[in-house]
């Protein structure tokens, strides 16, 4: 709901809006509620005084989801069988189902007890005043100051009661065993955390802008201020064990003597956290344009923030850019060609700027303690990031050459753009020398080149008296080259040095062999898994497995097996009138687009009691010998192979390679309706006798369908490589629109 109104001297708009959603997993809601005000006053003919406030509060509710994947949404499909009971004889919820006839098969905790024992909420307060002052000495120079602020506060709170799963991993800890070496007692009740994070940030925006025309052929704009923003964030984190509900108490965290207090984050009862940073801008701009046939533009812009380095010849840095226009249809050798209605070259170069707010030209670490001697905490800082006093923006040179051409009176009309940028200084992980006291460290040395063109079209394909249909299309194509990057000698994947960004590597595979463990291709010749990898067992049975290959072997194991990046994106709407009626359909397509798959088991940690795809019948098996994806492996195997294979994919590869097999990758196009919108206007004869201004009712269709390669149809193509990511909804709307 909105309402504007005012005077000559003083004009108002204020609105507000509610919003209310029950979420499409059962439990969840979002509920938001925005206000705006607006106000301009003139305090002079030439001193303008503008005044506005943005208020929005929000509420979000779940329950506890981010422990385990056990108890995330996205994997209820996965780990709640629907043939296992809910509730005993007695009506009491079930945990640790044991399922008949597989041996310590279980299901780990109960999803519908969860939603009743575990809570989880979140609310947001924003507010957003802003002052704006505006004057005029002349008709051609306009001087503005703005000022404004962000306050924001956020309260989440999470709960578990003391028969929730939740709780009973913590115990896993304290009854169990130990965790970081350290013995726990958990007592008795639930656990309750809450985070309070308060942000505030200002900006003071100090402008002039000069516009004027000389002798009607010279026309001269230009723009100059400078920017001081800052940004502070404190959040405090609070723990609470042995919860009671009902009194709202809880109780002390039980340490044995013999351990020193409890320093490890997951038991930690009180956390706080500060960030602070600011900012300095200086920037220009300039225009002159030439009887509207020659354009040339620059501008410029020097900052400076504590997020630089602390040399001076990199705290600061000039980013600019620098271009040209020609109007080639209003030369005069071009006002015969009445059938051009607009032709214009474009040419630009310049220098954008970022900085990586993840690094710091500072010494980084965190406080902490440990024990010296026997029951005596000494503070310590472990180091985290060493200093960086050369650290500085990372900085990207645009070329740019464009044409905008129309004929037939914008009958078709097009644009095409060719880009070449490269960008230098990023930040990335480069190797030290041992005696820094780091491995690693980021710093300013990697470059990523990205060269590509789009175009545009605009159509009107058919225009009569109650007809018209319009056309817009646009295609782009891009290709990026990682032209310098440094890859961790103990990393297990390649490089992807000489690949564009989203380059994906893979293991090719050779099919089973015939005890159904996988086989692959190396060196042109077919090896069994136990060879590929290079294992050896130093106990015995396969339990003391381990490969002889270095990291760098293993890495050299992959062949590059297609980008991330599509070769071609772009869309098409089209839009058709007839009469009072209206119809738009918009749609998008992705060309040639390698996605890699999140398989849909893993064969040393598949377990009986959750749910898999169909696709687990292809799994091979001795009563399933045609099977197409490697065996089950455990450790009680009987055939050594099976074991070393089980104990590797379970200890040795860190980097999860069977995820990388060459059968999880697939090139994949497709074409997307994303919306069909029909609509209808009342005549406006007809309107006015209802005393109406104007009156419109819609329906609309958002991804109403899609057709892709290796599509199945029951999941999205954009989402193609989890399986257990929910597709984007198809969602059908109507609306009517009435203006009095």
């Amino acid at each position: 709901m909105s309402l504007s109104g005012g005077s000559e001297k003083a004009r108002y708009y204020v609105s507000a809006g509610y919003y209310n959603e029950q979420g499409t997993t059962i439990g969840t809601s979002f509920e938001r509620f925005n206000a705006t005000m607006k106000t301009d006053f003139d305090l002079l003919d030439n001193l303008k005084l503008g005044v506005s406030f943005f208020l929005t509060q929000s509420t979000r509710k779940s329950y506890i989801t981010d422990l385990d994947a056990y108890t995330n949404p996205s994997q209820y499909s996965r780990t709640v069988n629907p043939y296992l009971n809910v509730k005993d004889e007695d009506g009491r919820y079930i945990y640790d189902q044991d399922i008949d006839g597989l041996n310590e098969a279980y299901i780990q905790f109960n999803i519908l007890e969860e939603r009743k024992n575990t809570d989880y909420s979140l609310k947001n307060l924003a507010i957003k005043p802003m002052l704006t002052l505006e004057y005029k000495p002349v008709s051609w120079l306009r001087l503005s100051t703005q000022f404004g602020m962000q306050l924001e506060n956020s309260k989440t709170e999470k709960f578990a009661d003391q028969d929730s799963y939740y709780v009973r991993k913590y115990r896993q800890y304290t009854e169990y065993g130990s965790y970081n070496n350290k013995k726990y007692f958990l007592p008795d009740g639930g656990i309750i955390q809450n985070w309070d994070d308060e942000m505030s940030q200002y900006q003071w925006k100090l402008q002039g802008e000069f516009n004027k025309v000389f002798n009607e052929l010279h026309s001269v704009d230009v723009m100059a201020g400078m920017e001081m923003r800052g940004n502070k964030s404190t959040q405090i984190h609070t723990k609470g064990f042995g919860f009671d509900s009902r009194a709202l108490t809880t109780k002390p965290l039980i340490i044995p003597e013999s351990v020193s207090s409890a320093n490890d984050a997951k038991f930690k009862q009180y956390q706080k956290t500060e960030n602070e940073n600011r900012y300095l801008s200086y920037y220009m701009t300039a225009s002159y344009s030439y009887d509207n046939r020659y354009t040339v533009f620059g501008s410029m812009r020097f900052d400076g923030s504590n997020l630089f380095g602390v040399a001076k010849k990199y705290k600061y840095l000039p980013l600019w850019a620098l271009s040209a226009a020609w109007n080639i249809n209003r030369e005069e050798f071009m006002q015969n060609a009445d059938w051009l209605t607009n032709l214009k070259l474009r040419v630009s170069y310049g220098l954008q700027g970022n900085v990586d707010k993840n690094t710091s030209p500072y010494v980084v670490g965190t406080w902490n303690n440990t024990s010296i001697l026997p029951g005596v905490d000494e503070p310590i800082i472990n180091v985290t990031s060493p200093p960086n006093q050369n650290l500085r923006w990372e900085k990207t040179k645009n070329w740019n050459v464009g044409l905008d051409m129309g004929v037939l009176n914008n009958r078709i009309s097009f644009s095409v753009d060719g880009y070449y940028r490269k960008s230098e200084d990023l930040i990335g992980t480069r190797s030290l020398p041992q005696e820094n006291g780091f491995q690693f460290s980021t710093v300013n040395w990697a470059e990523v080149t990205n060269k590509g063109f789009e175009f545009s079209l605009s159509t009107v394909n058919v225009r009569t008296k109650d007809f018209r249909w319009v056309m817009d299309f646009n295609i782009a194509h891009n290709v990026s080259n990682v032209d310098k990057i440094n890859v961790r000698d103990d990393s297990w994947t390649p490089s992807i040095e000489g690949h564009s960004i989203g380059a994906l590597f893979k293991l090719n595979t050779a099919g089973l062999d015939e005890n159904g463990l996988q086989m692959f291709w190396k060196n042109g010749e077919k090896v069994s898994y136990v060879d590929f990898y290079g294992l050896v067992d130093d106990i015995g049975w396969g339990y003391g497995t381990r490969s002889t290959l270095t990291n760098e072997e293993i890495r050299n194991l992959y062949t590059y097996a297609g980008t991330s990046e599509p070769k071609f994106t772009g869309g098409f709407i089209n839009r058709f009138y007839y009469k009072n009626f209206d119809l738009t359909i918009s749609s998008s397509f992705i060309i040639k687009q390698t996605m890699q798959e999140t398989p849909f088991y893993r064969p040393a940690e598949m377990s009986p009691g959750s749910n898999y795809s169909k696709r687990a019948a292809d799994i091979w098996s001795p009563s399933n010998p045609s099977g197409k994806y490697p065996k089950l492996v455990s450790g009680s195997m009987e055939d050594v192979e099976s074991v070393m294979a089980y104990v590797w994919m379970n200890i040795g590869d860190s980097g999860n390679s069977f995820k990388n097999y060459d059968y999880w990758f697939k090139d994949m196009s497709y074409w997307r309706i994303s919306s069909i919108r029909l609509g209808y206007t009342l005549p406006s004869e007809i309107a006015k006798k209802l005393h109406l201004g104007a009156a419109r009712i819609s329906f609309e269709a958002r991804n109403p369908f899609v057709v892709a390669t290796s599509y199945k149809g029951y999941f999205d193509p954009e989402t193609w490589g989890n399986i257990y990511t929910q597709p984007l909804p198809k969602t059908f709307s109507c609306g009517i629109d009435l203006t009095f």
